[in-house]
């Protein structure tokens, strides 16, 4: 529900609405939400958490863990023809579904720091073409969860990535190149971990002379 920004005498909320309710500005606008209390994102995190094994992946022996996957390009480039590489600057995000963390609340998602992120099981993605990746830290670490009440979770990170990328220089300075991004499980089989989406990316390049003074 979106409601307009009013003087206090148009639009007079009871003292219990308004005590159920907060007003969350968005550009100009204010959308009436239910307030969310951190005691009961409390409970709900440790009920969930109690006799949670996050070294086991979720459904283990019954049916392999989908990740889907959606990569968000921040920047590209250098591109290092000497050293066949290039950086990409990337939001990497991975969802699936733990049916151990389901839960029963109001509140259908829950949006926690880093913090949560070691208590849960997370999939074990590896760029495979990555000669060094580099994670943000700055000015706390750049990484998200969500939860929603139907146990699927979200997690995503913002790398920087040096990724080989063997370029044909035949024709330069005017080459069109296309280099990959690869990921994988690390130390699971795609029989017990599966990445539904796509596994490769492809980045295209022109090469283009300097202009001399």
């Amino acid at each position: 529900m979106v409601i307009s920004l009013l003087p206090s005498s148009a639009i007079g909320p009871s003292k219990q609405e308004d005590e159920d309710y907060e007003d969350v500005p968005i550009n100009k606008t204010w959308v009436l939400s239910p307030k969310v209390y951190e005691s009961d994102v409390t409970l709900i995190l440790n009920k969930l958490l109690q006799g949670y094994d996050n070294k086991l992946r979720p459904d283990i022996g019954v049916r392999p863990t989908v990740i889907e996957t959606a990569v968000y390009v921040n920047s590209i480039g250098p591109v290092d023809p000497i050293n066949m590489e290039y950086t990409i600057d990337i939001f990497f995000a991975q969802t699936w579904y733990d049916s151990r963390l389901k839960f029963n609340s109001s509140m259908k998602l829950l949006m926690l720091n880093s913090n949560m992120v070691g208590k849960i099981w997370i999939p074990d993605t590896f760029f495979r073409n990555s000669r060094k990746s580099d994670a943000h830290w700055i000015t706390t670490p750049n990484r998200l969860l969500r939860l929603w009440s139907n146990g699927r979770v979200m997690y995503t990170l913002r790398l920087t990535i040096n990724a080989e990328c063997y370029l044909k220089l035949h024709n330069f300075p005017m080459d069109e190149h296309s280099c990959p991004l690869e990921f994988s499980s690390c130390r699971l089989s795609n029989v017990t971990v599966s990445h539904s989406r796509t596994r490769h990316l492809d980045f295209s390049f022109r090469s283009s002379p300097r202009k001399r003074g």
